[in-house]
């Protein structure tokens, strides 16, 4: 009876020695593969993430791309805007520069006519054309001004009945007149070629200027 139960003892431990053995074999197996698969998963982490950071570097890549097309499209499409402006601009001016002309058709110039301050420059214009034997009145001008800067000095005037008087004039500026027809002023002008005078009567334009002999 005390062997058959030494027996069962002594079969009892080597069982349980047994079991143990194959539980910690179990278990370092176990170990192993998690310390394998954990490695692999680490690797493959590592992997992903220079992947990602690959993909970003080309993402930024294309952004900056792109943001440089952008900017191009931009500069050609302000060059394009700039240049059609421009032409617009060049356009606009030469018809201002026609308009001006034309209406200079009808636009004569006087000079060499002493300037006085509180002058009448209607009453010169009719008196300085009937002295060509034309005769105008104030319904035939537009306009009559004088033109340029304005420069003060002491003018002697010589006027009839003012020979010995002096008085605050200033410089002979050009007297601009504007007559409501073409046909007047081209009339002024003709008339200008035979005038024994001192002064003048001359187109008025904004390129050039031909003198005629007048007053």
């Amino acid at each position: 009876m005390i062997k058959l139960e030494s027996k069962l003892k002594s079969a009892h431990i080597c069982l349980a020695t047994e079991i143990k053995q194959e539980f910690r074999d179990v278990i370092k197996n176990l170990e192993g593969d998690f310390k394998q698969i954990t490695e692999s998963l680490t690797q493959e982490v590592c992997n992903l993430k220079l992947e990602v950071n690959t993909l970003s570097e080309k993402v930024q890549a294309l952004e900056n791309e792109n943001m440089c097309i952008h900017k191009e499209i931009e500069s050609r499409q302000t060059a394009q805007t700039n240049a059609h402006l421009e032409s617009i601009i060049t356009e606009l001016q030469q018809q201002i520069t026609y308009k001006d002309q034309e209406a200079l058709l009808n636009d004569v110039e006087i000079v060499g006519i002493p300037e006085f301050s509180g002058e009448s420059t209607m009453h010169i214009v009719l008196t300085v054309a009937s002295k060509l034997g034309v005769s105008l009145t104030e319904q035939d001008i537009v306009y009559a001004e004088r033109v340029g800067r304005r420069l003060n000095w002491l003018h002697k005037d010589t006027r009839i009945g003012n020979q010995n008087n002096k008085s605050l004039s200033i410089s002979a500026r050009p007297l601009a007149v504007r007559l409501t027809r073409r046909t007047l002023r081209d009339h002024l002008l003709k008339k200008c070629s035979s005038a024994p005078y001192a002064s003048y009567w001359r187109p008025r334009t904004t390129t050039s200027r031909i003198n005629y002999f007048l007053c």
